[in-house]
C-alpha cells in the first residue's frame, strides 16, 4: 500500500504538537487533544491553540480520508474541518454550597466552591472554601 502526503503530514503534526510547549505563539498542543476515529474520519476535539497574542482558544478538527482501489489514502474533498470547539461542562459549573448524597454523612455532607473555572490545559479546577458538615 502506497501512503500519500496527508498521511504525512499528519505524522508530522504529532511530533510538531510534541515540541510545542517550549514553542513561542502561535501553536496547537495536540497533545492535549481528544482524538477519536470512526469509519475513515479522525476527530481532534478539545485542542488547544496559543494565538501570537498568548490567547488560547480550543478548536474541533476533522479529517476524513477517501481510498482509491489500490487503498491510497487521500484527503476528502472539504476536509479538513474546523471548528470552536464546544463549551465544556465544567465551564457552566457555578460557585455555592452543595450538599453530598443522603447515604454520606446521613446527608450532612457539605462542599463550598468559592470559584470555579478551567485550567489552561482545560481540566476543571476550582477554588474550595471552607469544607462544612
Amino acid at each position: 500500500m502506497k501512503v500519500r502526503t496527508p498521511v504525512f503530514l499528519l505524522a508530522a503534526m504529532c511530533v510538531f504538537a510534541a515540541a510545542a510547549q517550549t514553542q513561542q505563539p502561535p501553536y496547537a498542543l495536540l497533545q492535549q487533544a481528544t482524538l477519536t476515529g470512526s469509519g475513515n474520519t479522525i476527530t481532534a476535539t478539545q485542542i488547544p491553540v496559543v494565538t501570537a497574542s498568548g490567547v488560547v482558544v480550543y478548536v474541533k478538527a476533522a479529517i476524513q480520508f477517501n481510498l482509491d482501489a489500490n487503498g491510497n489514502l487521500t484527503v476528502a474533498p472539504g476536509f479538513p474541518q474546523m471548528t470552536a470547539a464546544p463549551s465544556t461542562i465544567v465551564s457552566n459549573f457555578k460557585a455555592g454550597r452543595y450538599v453530598g448524597p443522603s447515604n454520606v454523612l446521613g446527608g450532612k455532607a457539605a462542599l463550598v466552591i468559592a470559584s470555579a473555572a478551567t485550567s489552561p490545559e482545560r481540566t476543571p479546577a476550582a477554588d474550595l472554601g471552607p469544607l462544612k458538615t
